[in-house]
């Protein structure tokens, strides 16, 4: 009976345990409710529609960007590789709600809905358009980037969460 008493939980300890799984049941409800909203392909009733940009409209020719690296070849130095990037496919993107990319994967044809405001927030401005199952089946949206210079081809923005895209009109 001593034995059983010493290794008995505490009253407190019970308790904290008990406040600590209901925390990590709470937790995992709100994470597994924010998953399913966050990855939605429709928006929800109540959210600001973002303007469509028309400006979006017509033949992009794709520009995949890279990002520095650092390298270390044992050599007892540390490289960094400048950004690189490649050149990518034509993107259609038609008045009508449908789309065509030519990816390294194979031609995309698809659908484009109006953005959500919620989904624009840290793009280019308040305008887009939302590119429905593109390159890796991934949501993508869509955002003309603004104008540097005269000398400067228009440009858009093709990106989601932590990838982007470049695309330069294709006349």
């Amino acid at each position: 009976m001593a034995y059983a008493k010493h290794h008995a939980l505490p009253h407190k300890d019970h308790h904290n345990i008990m406040r600590s799984t209901r925390f990590a049941a709470l937790a995992l409800a709100a994470f597994a409710t924010t998953a399913v909203l966050t990855y939605s392909t429709m928006p929800h009733a109540a959210e600001a529609m973002a303007p469509i940009a028309k400006s979006v409209f017509g033949k992009w020719s794709t520009f995949y960007v890279g990002h520095p690296v650092t390298y270390a070849p044992g050599d007892g130095y540390v490289y960094l590789q400048q950004e690189r990037g490649a050149q990518g496919g034509l993107l259609i993107i038609r008045p009508d709600g449908s789309y065509t990319w030519n990816t390294n994967a194979g031609v995309i044809n698809g659908r484009w809905r109006q953005a959500t405001a919620n989904e624009l927030l840290g793009g280019f401005g308040p305008t887009g358009i939302r590119l429905l199952h593109g390159e890796s089946g991934w949501d993508y949206n869509i955002q003309a980037r603004p104008r540097t210079s005269n000398t400067v081809p228009d440009s858009i923005a093709i990106w989601t969460s932590g990838y982007q895209v470049n695309a330069y009109r294709v006349r």
